[in-house]
């Protein structure tokens, strides 16, 4: 669904290809949305991409790793800054597991690449981009949803 405020009405858009919770969704420069992970509450790595030009879903290149419950932050030239996560569970035993990978996509090539890795894994956490241009990752929680991330660090592009 878009929302219109001038009309202060929403309209039905296409559908996701995949359907999502605990995902992300990053606004472009460009006006287009960037959503990654989060596939109906679970880790995975599929993003898509929604152009409100033409109200459609496309799939774009996934992420290096599967996450669910991270944060995207788009960076000032552009890119999205992509950081933690949970991604999987082990059912068996009822353990999770959280990364502190991090990864940009680039929405100019559709490609993702490695980033320097937070220093806590963390998923649930906050990311605000500064006016310097660093993001800085704060709170969360750990895998076992046991610790609550009290810590903050900065991502430096």
């Amino acid at each position: 669904m878009v929302y219109d405020p001038s009309l202060r009405t929403w309209f039905f858009t296409g559908l996701m290809t995949t359907p999502r919770q605990g995902h992300t969704a990053t606004l472009l420069p460009d006006g287009r949305v960037l959503v990654a992970g989060g596939c109906a509450g679970m880790a995975c790595s599929t993003a898509e991409v929604y152009n409100p030009l033409t109200a459609m879903w496309r799939p774009a290149s996934g992420m290096r790793v599967p996450r669910v419950g991270h944060s995207a932050t788009l960076l000032g030239d552009g890119r999205v800054l992509v950081a933690g996560g949970n991604y999987g569970c082990d059912p068996e035993f009822g353990v999770c597991f959280t990364t502190p990978a991090a990864e940009i996509y680039n929405p100019q090539t559709g490609q993702w690449t490695r980033t320097g890795a937070m220093i806590v894994p963390r998923e649930l956490h906050t990311a605000t981009r500064l006016a310097d241009g660093r993001v800085m990752v704060a709170g969360g929680l750990d895998a076992s949803n046991a610790i609550r991330y009290a810590s903050c660090e900065l991502f430096t592009p």
